[in-house]
């Protein structure tokens, strides 16, 4: 039911973010609606702290994903000004031209963005503060998939991803074919609290 609600948010053009606590089931649900998006134009985006964190890297691998499907404003201006973003608001508006003649819908996720806001936002840095701008920039211009433990944007609808029930973890081990007794799936929910995770992990 909640793939079917935010399918259909993403499909009318809006956003839709993802969170809860680690191992809730954020990424699986956000790759099983690419998986039903109703076009290739996927672009998937997961932040790595220290690695690709900064919008350059953002920006370089937007403008290759949309060279990639024929439009290609952005990635002209990267190679013109050799690899390196000089100017994140001119970027920002090629991207929204490009993504304006696209013939097909794209879907554009970004995975774990919560890492870029620390919970102390005095000690947010510049770089990160422009990369959130950046991907809030976007909205109303494509379908944004947002993917995060604690949400650190605004978007159009925001679904939190709540534990299994007993009922659901039950489900799951008959599916599974493994056998269990009601004091098993009581240890087995005490000890994981419903976090799929942990459940896969003891499966």
């Amino acid at each position: 039911a909640l793939c079917q609600e935010a399918l259909a948010t993403l499909q009318a053009g809006k956003s839709v973010y993802l969170c809860g606590v680690s191992g809730i089931g954020k990424t699986t649900v956000g790759v099983a609606l690419t998986e039903q998006w109703s076009t290739p134009a996927i672009f998937w985006f997961l932040v790595r702290f220290s690695l690709n964190d900064q919008l350059t890297s953002l920006v370089f691998a937007l403008g290759n994903f949309l060279h990639q499907q024929g439009v290609s404003r952005l990635w002209l201006q990267l190679i013109a000004d050799g690899g390196v973003m000089k100017d994140a608001n001119l970027a920002l508006e090629l991207t929204r031209a490009d993504l304006a003649e696209l013939a097909v819908t794209p879907l554009l996720c970004f995975d774990e963005i919560d890492l870029l806001r620390p919970l102390d936002t005095e000690t947010e840095t510049v770089q990160h503060t422009q990369f959130l701008a950046f991907i809030e920039g976007l909205q109303g211009h494509a379908p944004l998939l947002l993917i995060g433990q604690r949400n650190v944007l605004a978007s159009d609808v925001v679904h939190i991803l709540a534990r299994l029930s007993v009922a659901e973890t039950a489900d799951w081990l008959t599916e599974a074919g493994i056998p269990f007794t009601p004091a098993h799936l009581a240890r087995l929910d005490s000890y994981t609290g419903g976090n799929p995770r942990l459940l896969a992990l003891c499966l």
